[in-house]
C-alpha cells in the first residue's frame, strides 16, 4: 500500500487523526479526507482539509495458449492496464513466444 505525507504550516497543529505534528504520513485503503487546524504566532486559528484519492489497482490478465509443442509458437495478449512490461522486457500488449528445440 502506498503512503503520502501531508504537511501543515503554522505553530500548533491538530490533525483529524489526533496527531499534533506538523506532518502526518497516511496510507488510506480508500479515498479519505484529512483536516488540520493550525495556530499562528498571533494565536489565530485556521483549518483546511485535503482529500487523498485512492485509485483501484488494475486487474491484469493474459490470454493465449499456455501449452505448446516443441518448435511451435503462441501469441500472448495482456489486458487490464494501459502499459505493459513482460518478463522478456517487451513493452507492448501482445507478444509471440516460441519453444525451440535446443537438442540436435
Amino acid at each position: 500500500m502506498a503512503s503520502t505525507r501531508l504537511t501543515a504550516v503554522g505553530t500548533d497543529y491538530l490533525w483529524s487523526n489526533g496527531s499534533s505534528s506538523y506532518w502526518i504520513d497516511v496510507n488510506p485503503s480508500a479515498t479519505t479526507t484529512y483536516s488540520v487546524t493550525t495556530t499562528d504566532a498571533n494565536g489565530c486559528q485556521g483549518s483546511t482539509s485535503m482529500t487523498v484519492t485512492v485509485n483501484p489497482l488494475p486487474t491484469p490478465s493474459i490470454t493465449g495458449d499456455n501449452v505448446i509443442c516443441n518448435g511451435e509458437s503462441t501469441t500472448l495478449t495482456a489486458a487490464g492496464g494501459s502499459t505493459y512490461v513482460w518478463s522478456n522486457g517487451a513493452t507492448i500488449a501482445t507478444i509471440t513466444v516460441n519453444q525451440c528445440n535446443d537438442y540436435v
